[in-house]
């Protein structure tokens, strides 16, 4: 079993957020989608039992209509991009949670092993 517990953050953005449904309801629907999507990937025998929440944390963020309600499309940009700047916010999005320490030129290289964790399972997924 793996023994890495450093889980990637997915953040989803839904602009143009006009609260026709509560954003409880579209997280809900958005993290169903992902499980789906997660119980259909193949994965090796030994990974078979892992859940979506073993490797990923899900976080929503809504942003009101851009042109139905400017002005608070743009103050809710401005926290939103707190989250990206803000190193003191609890939902900072670059939390060294979620650091992979991962050069820009070793991006490539990377995303080409991302399935593989050497110690434990040598086959990519």
């Amino acid at each position: 079993m793996c023994r890495r517990n450093q889980r990637t953050l997915l953040l989803f953005v839904i602009r143009d957020f006009i609260g026709t449904a509560p954003l409880a309801n579209l997280q809900a629907t958005l993290t169903a989608d992902m499980q789906k999507i997660w119980e259909t990937l193949s994965k090796p025998s030994e990974l078979k039992d892992k859940q979506l929440s073993d490797y990923f944390d899900l976080s929503f963020s809504a942003l009101p209509h851009k042109v139905l309600a400017a002005d608070k499309f743009e103050s809710e940009v401005v926290e939103l991009r707190k989250r990206f700047s803000e190193k003191s916010r609890e939902d900072y999005v670059f939390s060294p949670a979620y650091h992979k320490r991962i050069p820009a030129d070793g991006v490539a290289f990377y995303m080409e092993g991302i399935w593989v964790c050497p110690s434990c399972c040598p086959l990519p997924i």
